[in-house]
């Protein structure tokens, strides 16, 4: 049997920080979304049960759609009066960097918060949600959310 070894992680192979956002519109205009603070991604999952023989044999998993939450300081104003086409934003990933793609989102307003005044004010931030159902991608299961990874195969940028 092979031993087990504990190292480091490899270096700069670690997710930092989000940038870079863009929306695509039916209409082929574009935006930049300039403010971005946070992307959390929610994707939902429908659970299938097989049964044989009245025993559970195997499960599987297959993606509904994709949620995500927004943080901003601002966002671009067209967002809730075009229909989008794709929302598009880069995260660092060590040396290099990882480009999101979300189709056919769509947006809304879901909070926005205010802080007292104080001696060091803070900017009041946005949070933006949207849903992207799953497009069919040919040769491939339909989905709603690509990674593109700008890391080449040796590891380097």
């Amino acid at each position: 049997m092979a031993k087990l070894q504990w190292q480091s992680p490899p270096p700069n192979l670690y997710d930092r920080g989000v940038s870079l956002g863009v929306v695509y519109f039916e209409d082929d205009t574009v935006s930049p979304w300039v403010g971005l603070i946070n992307v959390t991604l929610n994707p939902s999952f429908d659970a299938n049960e097989v049964f044989f023989e009245g025993q559970n044999v195997a499960n599987s998993q297959t993606r509904e759609e994709t949620n995500a939450e927004i943080e901003c300081y601002t966002y671009p104003p067209d967002i809730f009066e075009k229909k989008a086409k794709a929302f598009i934003y880069q995260t660092g990933y060590g040396d290099s960097f990882k480009v999101h793609i979300l189709y056919n989102p769509t947006f809304w307003l879901d909070s926005r918060s205010y802080t007292t005044y104080s001696d060091s004010p803070e900017i009041a931030t946005f949070t933006i949600s949207l849903s992207a159902i799953p497009n069919q991608i040919w040769g491939y299961a339909p989905t709603s959310y690509i990674i593109l990874d700008g890391v080449d195969d040796d590891g380097t940028g």
